[in-house]
């Protein structure tokens, strides 16, 4: 496993993937903060336009780790195992335009919800790709 890691582009997917769950514990430290902030005791979720913007995000961040996280992760192993330059590149690409799209995501709909459709659109789409590609690698796999 030790060699798979020392691989400069599987270190920096890993490197992607502990960035994402950073921003997720970030989400979840302002969710914190403001529910302290605002006065607004659990299991309330409703109260301040500003906490529940928060708590939105952060409902809509572990729907979107559900699956990314999993998928990511394969594609990391697999990506690395195969030792493709272009699917590690792939990967790497993939993990920093979700990375780009759940900060977007969180800021917009921080600021004005109405906002968030192209961070919501950005982590989508890498989430279509990163099926398609663990699809494409099961296939080579196979072949």
């Amino acid at each position: 496993m030790y060699q798979l890691l020392a691989e400069p582009l599987v270190a920096l997917s890993v490197l992607l993937l502990l960035a994402v769950i950073a921003h997720y514990m970030w989400i979840q430290l302002t969710v914190g903060r403001l529910r302290l902030a605002k006065g607004i005791e659990a299991p309330a979720v409703t109260g301040d336009p500003e906490f529940e913007r928060a708590y939105r995000v952060q409902a809509n961040s572990v729907e979107q780790l559900a699956i990314f996280l999993p998928c990511y992760m394969i594609l990391i192993v697999l990506t690395g195992l195969l030792g493709s330059d272009v699917f590690l590149w792939i990967t790497v690409a993939l993990g920093f335009l979700y990375l780009v799209g759940r900060v977007l995501y969180a800021r917009t709909y921080m600021t004005d919800a109405s906002k968030r459709a192209i961070g919501a659109a950005i982590t989508f789409v890498v989430n279509v790709l990163m099926l398609l590609a663990l699809i494409v690698q099961f296939l080579i796999f196979l072949f």
